[in-house]
């Protein structure tokens, strides 16, 4: 049955003493009946005679209940399960079987899948996994989305007795660790989990136990989380970005385990987009090969990658909120202006931007002045913000009217050719077409042409007989 006691099983154990003992449950009487040899042979003749889809239900409509006496009798229940093993017999499978259905697993070396896995190797994270290795205390490890947290723990997990506690339900959560708990408890994503974190530490008073506890969140998080788990700063990893030569290793790591040999301008593009983030740099890799360069190319995977770190920061309008930043091209907009057009104050938006800057996307270009980068990520958003091929979009007039607010509205009207080049935007030839006449700059001119053959034609068309008109010229 293995060396560790299933969660199910000692529900199991539970639910036959509450059985047993009916009205008269109470912790001395059931220590009595664990103490008794004949309870061993009641339990698995009880176990026989139940049909297990109506013990399952049974236990699952009670599970809440179950857990909480189980962690106040959790040690007694692990001796009486070694003696329970040892007689099991023919029941041996059933036993096995309620450890595995009932409840799944709750502490893993393994997280939750919350993004591709890197490879088996972990590359350019020596000195942080020897530190999280000789670190004796609780700690918190903060890094960006993408920035390789959650992949560093999985090789501490290898390395040491760490795992990864998988429930946020204090009760599921305090009788899994009391049945065995590791030396390390992990928690992936922590900071939505704080109460957990507080019920953890008065666990682990309360009950004498001595497992550490290492939890995982975003930049923004940190003081919130640090307070909870009351650590200094000492006891803060921060994680950060990688050289682009380990990312390009990464990249080709993650492309030969999937049996695909790509170009030196593929890793080139994939480096440029994670930024010198290797969990990022191996989903853009992984989805790239899954659906397609252009969706790389178009600055979708990259949004699509970063949709659930906006949406938390900044709910649901933290891509729209990207998406009117990226309206100012490589110069970018002043807070105020897209505060104004977004009809916000501008306290609001600078507090969402300083938190979205945390996933590196946002760039200061002047003061008070922020520039969506890659230039990848300002066609996505823009096609999505405004000018999506289905569903809800903002209005022209808005985007419009945050163009013309920059220092140099024509490199925001780039934008709008690059958002129908690379992403595909739903933007029509005739605005195109119109914004060149009222723009006559030759930048955009010349990204028309570059467009598709139609809109060179019609740039040929208008553009070279005004211009030898205006010279002189027939």
């Amino acid at each position: 049955m293995g060396t560790e006691t299933g969660l199910g099983f000692l529900l199991s154990l539970v639910a036959f003493l509450r059985a047993e003992l009916g009205s008269r449950w109470a912790k001395e009487e059931i220590l009595q009946a664990l103490a008794d040899a004949k309870t061993v042979q009641s339990y698995l003749e009880w176990l026989r005679r139940r049909d297990q889809q109506d013990l399952i239900r049974e236990i699952e409509g009670s599970k809440g209940d179950l857990l909480l006496e189980l962690a106040s009798i959790g040690k007694q229940l692990d001796e009486f399960a070694n003696a329970v093993r040892t007689n099991a017999g023919d029941v041996e499978q059933r036993i096995r079987e309620l450890s595995e259905r009932i409840i799944p697993p709750i502490l893993s070396p393994v997280s939750l899948p919350n993004r591709p896995r890197l490879s088996t190797v972990l590359l350019g994270r020596d000195r942080e996994l020897k530190w999280l290795f000789d670190h004796d205390r609780d700690a918190l490890l903060v890094g960006q989305p993408g920035g390789g947290k959650t992949e560093l723990l999985h090789s501490l997990a290898r390395a040491k007795d760490a795992k990864f506690l998988l429930s946020d339900n204090p009760e599921v959560a305090a009788a899994a660790l009391l049945t065995r708990p590791p030396a390390v408890v992990l928690l992936d994503d922590a900071g939505l989990r704080g109460s957990l974190i507080l019920r953890l530490r008065h666990l682990r008073i309360e009950q004498k136990l001595a497992f550490q506890i290492i939890a995982v969140c975003w930049p923004f998080e940190k003081d919130e989380l640090q307070q909870a788990l009351q650590v200094t700063e000492e006891s803060v990893l921060n994680l950060e970005g990688l050289p682009r030569r380990v990312i390009a290793e990464i990249i080709k790591d993650v492309t030969t385990a999937q049996q695909v040999k790509v170009s030196d301008q593929f890793i080139r593009v994939v480096a440029k987009q994670a930024r010198g983030k290797p969990g990022l740099a191996a989903s853009l890799s992984l989805a790239t090969i899954e659906s397609s360069g252009d969706a790389l190319l178009s600055g979708e995977l990259l949004l699509h990658d970063l949709s659930p770190f906006l949406r938390r920061v900044a709910g649901t309008e933290g891509v729209h909120l990207l998406g009117a930043f990226a309206c100012g091209g490589k110069i970018g907009l002043p807070v105020a202006n897209v505060a104004k057009y977004l009809g916000k104050s501008v306290v609001d938006i600078s507090v969402q931007a300083q938190r979205i800057a945390l996933a590196g996307v946002l760039e200061q270009t002047g003061k008070e002045i922020l520039c969506v980068q890659p230039s990848f990520l300002r066609s996505a958003l823009i096609k999505t913000t405004f000018f999506p091929t289905s569903g809800v979009a903002l209005p022209w007039e808005i985007c419009r009217a945050l163009i013309e607010s920059s220092s140099d509205p024509v490199v925001g009207y780039l934008e709008l050719v690059s958002a129908r080049g690379f992403a595909g935007a739903a933007i029509s030839d005739e605005l195109l077409h119109s914004l060149a006449t009222q723009l006559d700059d030759s930048r955009f001119w010349e990204a028309l042409a570059e467009l598709d053959q139609r809109n060179c034609d019609w740039v040929l068309e208008k553009k070279v007989p005004f211009q030898l008109k205006s010279n002189g010229l027939r």
